[in-house]
């Protein structure tokens, strides 16, 4: 007969069951009852009690399945550091390195083949794998590096010779931030390779990696495409991924396949197959609404050239960009899709996975071969690979052969945002997406649970590294993701189906692409409601103490989590065996064994909860939100190299004067101002850093209308399709031009007649700007008054005040930046009493100059600078200008 506390605990521990322990429910026999005659009835009970309940194969097998292999993590980060080290030395360095490394692990596993001790062995392979992941990807990267400067480019590199190149586009064109430091113009960043070049008379073919910095004319060109420029070559900084930069003196004119050393080679059949696909696609799915034309080709081959500017920017603050670039989530819905085709019409697996496989390759040639769906390409082919023998996959292994595999491929992936948050996505989901799921299923169904648990693991792993790519809090990331989940799966197979279906039978297609496009434009009306939700993205610290206090927040919330679901099985347990067992234990120990648990998960609740109070309570003081509560009449918002100025027009409304180069800190500058409205936009030129921002003018406000210099040459394309997707007007204006919005008066003073036509191209866009005068009501009625300059330089400024039409104002916005060829003029005929410089921090220009700096000085005008102060506040109360900065 067993002892009373020995059936306490055998009912304890029956009670508490497989949630609140991970060990298995014991099988307890009710006393006396089928038990064998004798004295071993006792040992028998006692026995049976202690036994564990046998638990069926099929439901042991998904917990063996979802344990993570973390083997080979050694192996990953030493190819990670020989990547980060290959990328940055000679090839000669790099290559004795990794035939040292390889020596060293060869000669590790020969002296500990023979040995007796499996323990050595083992130890001997553990130190072997990582040396030998390091020689690989050091020998790749040597290799890669020595053949990019093999022959007569490398001497033309090294010598920064002048050369006509024949270029490959191998990657999508960007605007940049900062224009040109000597013309002023935009600038655009090609990712590109020489394939042939001439140089001294020279012809000669080559495969080098460059970055060609050139003019607006490269915006038009689309991976896959040859061009022929002539331009500069400068060898680039150690560790980029490129080996020069190519300066190209004129537009790039478009060629065949063929090279330099073969004209026209290529014939008919050189243009390029991949991008002849995207591009058809792209073309079938224009008669979709805007939003769903965008994101289709988006989200099945990478094509985010059709996205709208505003869904554009509200798929960054709900955390849904990662849609539209390919990723291990496409290649996983393609790969699974063929599989599945393949096994429901009873193909063997093999087969079944060589016709997945085939699928992955022809994916992968639609889509581009670059560094992300490469990496993509990779995660699915391992895990095919896993699948093929039919036992259960290792998540974890795969991804540290896979980050093996790519940076041998690409030792230059290792400094790359987009690999570092894949792989840390992954990371999240194997350590924690199966537990996250596990956690929230005591209080959501199964299906959400995992629903829920696949996005929060990810969000939380990724935070520390997004903040420094955004410094922002995307609150609504996790449901925004859960929604769209089935939605995605909708876009990707059907959008692929139409893209194979397409040339041999359209009217099949166009019915797979409304599919598509109806679950498209889902994802966009989520991605839209979410963004003007109260808070969509609220800003953050930047730098180290950004992303400290964002991994301190992840922490604490999977504390919590995991926290709050073990408290609540253990006081299930302790509930259902008190009830079970309670007369026959001793109150006493049954008080104490409570006591201790509930008190042990009370008290990890309690630090987690802080963890995540104090990380909240942190935000607003880094961020400077406790600041921003104040009067304000004007303010320079702190958009970093660039110009973005806002007027109070009424309450929630304001007259907003360019937006800077970047939409995030021209959006958060208007949302924490709480601008609902902007009567006017005025883009006082058509340089990026000064209209770069307009999606973050437009993004949940309504914008009456926009203004644009009658002198500023045409309208940026952007800019032009972002205005009209608004429902946005367009106006030129010149001098004379003037109006009133709101309680602001305004009057256009720049430029002036003779005007050239529209299309023409200024000869210098900075003297094209709109210069404004603006009077406003000031916090009590009293009238404030500014000038604002855009970039005019000492040219025009010399004509405009030829003109006699500048008068004395409260508050001047400094030209250009603060820049030199500003001059003084306009500071001595401004008679200001503040003056504005909007300037980022640590610019390349030298803004402002110190010779603006003493011209200001001189004339006893104070400066208020957003590089030092950021975000500058100004307001007139009883006659007195009062300003502030938030740092």
């Amino acid at each position: 007969m067993p002892a009373p506390w020995e059936r306490y605990v055998a009912a304890a521990r029956a009670a508490a069951g497989p949630a609140a322990s991970p060990d298995p429910p014991p099988a307890v026999e009710p006393d006396g009852a089928d038990a064998p005659a004798g004295e071993r009835a006792p040992e028998r009970a006692r026995a049976e009690a202690r036994a564990p309940e046998r638990v069926p194969a099929e439901a042991r097998a998904p917990e063996r399945a979802q344990r993570a292999d973390f083997r080979l993590v050694p192996s990953a980060l030493a190819g990670w550091t020989a990547a980060w080290v290959g990328a940055r030395i000679a090839p000669s360095a790099s290559g004795l390195t990794a035939l040292g490394l390889l020596t060293s692990a060869v000669l590790l596993l020969a002296l500990c083949r023979g040995g007796r001790r499996r323990s050595l062995r083992a130890a001997a392979v553990a130190f072997a794998l990582p040396l030998l992941a390091a020689a690989v990807v050091l020998a790749a990267a040597g290799a890669r590096m020595s053949a990019a400067t093999a022959g007569p480019v490398g001497q033309a590199i090294a010598g920064g010779a002048t050369v006509i190149a024949e270029l490959e586009v191998t990657g999508e064109p960007k605007a940049l931030v900062r224009p040109d430091v000597h013309t002023g113009s935009d600038r655009v960043a090609v990712a590109a390779t020489i394939r042939a070049a001439a140089s001294n008379g020279l012809l000669f073919e080559a495969a080098a990696p460059v970055l060609v910095l050139g003019d607006r004319a490269w915006l038009a060109l689309q991976a896959g495409e040859r061009v022929r420029a002539a331009g500069t070559l400068r060898e680039a900084e150690p560790g980029d991924s490129v080996v020069a930069t190519f300066s190209p003196g004129a537009p790039p004119v478009k060629t065949a396949a063929g090279s330099l050393l073969r004209p026209g080679g290529g014939g008919a059949g050189s243009s390029p197959g991949p991008q002849a696909v995207r591009e058809r696609f792209r073309a079938a799915a224009g008669w979709l609404w805007p939003e769903a034309a965008g994101l289709v080709p988006g989200m099945v081959v990478g094509d985010r050239s059709a996205i709208p500017a505003g869904l554009n920017a509200a798929m960054k603050e709900t955390g849904l960009t990662h849609l539209t670039a390919v990723s291990g989530t496409n290649c996983s819905l393609v790969l699974g899709a063929v599989l599945l085709l393949c096994r429901s019409v009873r193909l063997p697996r093999r087969v079944a996975a060589a016709a997945a496989a085939a699928a992955l390759l022809g994916f992968v040639w639609v889509v581009g071969p670059d560094a992300s769906v490469l990496r993509a390409a990779v995660m699915g082919g391992i895990g095919l690979a896993a699948v093929l023998p039919g036992r259960p996959g290792k998540p974890g292994a795969a991804l540290c052969a896979a980050v093996v595999l790519l940076l041998a491929a690409d030792p230059w992936l290792a400094t790359g945002y987009a690999f570092v948050l894949s792989v840390l996505a992954t990371a999240g989901l194997v350590l924690f997406g199966g537990r996250c799921a596990t956690w929230l299923h005591r209080w959501l169904p199964g299906w959400l649970a995992r629903a829920v648990a696949v996005p929060l693991a990810a969000q939380l792993f990724c935070g520390p590294v997004l903040v420094l790519l955004q410094p922002q809090l995307t609150v609504y990331a996790v449901p925004a993701n859960v929604l769209t989940a089935p939605l995605v799966g909708v876009v990707t197979i059907a959008g692929t189906a139409s893209l194979v279906v397409l040339p041999l039978l359209p009217p099949a297609a166009a019915v797979l692409t409304g599919a598509a496009g109806v679950a498209a434009q889902a994802v966009g009306g989520i991605a839209l409601v979410f963004a003007a939700l109260p808070g969509a993205a609220l800003p953050w610290p930047e730098g180290a103490g950004g992303v400290a206090l964002m991994a301190a927040l992840s922490v604490a919330g999977f504390c919590l989590l995991a926290a709050a679901s073990h408290h609540s099985a253990a006081v299930s347990a302790v509930r259902r065996a008190g009830s079970r067992a309670g007369r026959a234990a001793p109150r006493r120990w049954l008080r104490r064994r409570a006591g201790l648990r509930a008190a042990a998960k009370y008290a990890a609740l309690f630090v987690a909860t802080a963890l995540v109070a104090a990380a909240l309570a942190a935000i607003p003081v880094g961020a400077g939100w406790l600041k921003d509560q104040r009067r304000w009449t004007i303010v320079a918002c702190d958009v970093g190299q660039g110009d973005g100025l806002v007027v109070r027009t009424a309450p929630h409304s304001a007259l907003v004067i360019d937006a800077g180069p970047d939409p995030v800190p021209m959006r958060r500058c208007l949302d924490d101002l709480a601008v609902t409205t902007v009567d006017l936009f005025v883009i006082t030129h058509f340089h990026a850093d000064h209209y770069g921002g307009t999606a973050g003018v437009l993004a949940g406000r309504k914008v009456r209308a926009a203004l644009a210099s009658a002198a500023g040459g045409p309208v940026p394309k952007t800019v032009d399709d972002q205005l009209r997707g608004a429902g946005v007007p367009l106006e030129r204006a010149s001098e004379g031009r003037s109006g009133t919005t709101g309680s602001v008066d305004w009057r256009v003073l720049w430029p002036v007649a003779p005007l050239p036509p529209p299309a023409a191209v200024p000869p210098n866009p900075n003297d094209s700007s709109i210069v404004l005068n603006v009077e406003a009501a000031g916090s009590d009625g009293s009238r404030l008054s500014a000038l604002m300059t855009g970039d005019i330089e000492e040219d025009a400024a010399a004509r405009l005040l030829a003109r006699g039409r500048l008068a004395a104002v409260d508050v001047l916005k400094v030209a250009h930046h603060g820049a030199r060829n500003g001059g003084s003029d306009v500071i001595r005929s401004s008679r200001a009493a503040l003056a504005l410089v909007s300037v980022g921090a640590g610019n390349d220009y030298g803004h402002p100059a110190p010779a603006t700096l003493q011209a200001l000085s001189h004339f006893r005008v104070q400066v208020a600078r957003t590089d030092l102060q950021g975000r500058i506040y100004v307001d007139k109360e009883a006659g007195v200008l009062e300003w502030s900065g938030s740092k």
